[in-house]
């Protein structure tokens, strides 16, 4: 048998369209989201820490998993859209360019992320994930 997983964050976007995220035990498992939206995203965050527990001089990324322009103002502001991330290259360069992509065609994004058991930790109790698989679905 298989648990239960929680859905934390959940919202129709302004066409309509579904936009969820499932955490479980403190660590991030599956977004899924669809874009072109073309909302005008609200520049409120919530307040989080994301330097680590294990040496505070670190602070992770903050990364987004519904964008913003692709959320509403409840996935803006909630603190399940957000996760650490190790670096500006995943979220800045790759990221950013497959969500483009998906954009462009009218499609959606899903993330996995997945945990090696021996993660760090954020001040606020957040895991920081070891990999993630990332996939684009087109629109067409």
């Amino acid at each position: 048998m298989f648990p239960t997983v929680p859905i934390q964050l959940f919202s129709y976007d302004i066409n309509g369209k579904p936009s969820f995220n499932t955490w479980w035990h403190k660590k991030h498992h599956y977004t899924f989201f669809y874009t072109k939206n073309n909302n005008k995203p609200k520049r409120k965050y919530p307040q989080l820490d994301f330097r680590s527990q294990q040496n505070p001089a670190v602070t992770f990324m903050r990364g987004h998993l519904i964008d913003l322009v692709d959320g509403t103002a409840d996935t803006t502001i909630s603190k399940y859209n957000y996760i650490p991330e190790q670096g500006k290259d995943w979220g800045e360069h790759v990221r950013n360019y497959l969500v483009k992509a998906a954009r462009k065609s009218g499609g959606a994004c899903a993330e996995w992320d997945f945990y090696n058991g021996k993660e760090e930790e954020t001040m606020d109790n957040t895991s920081v994930p070891s990999g993630r698989i990332f996939m684009v679905f087109d629109g067409n």
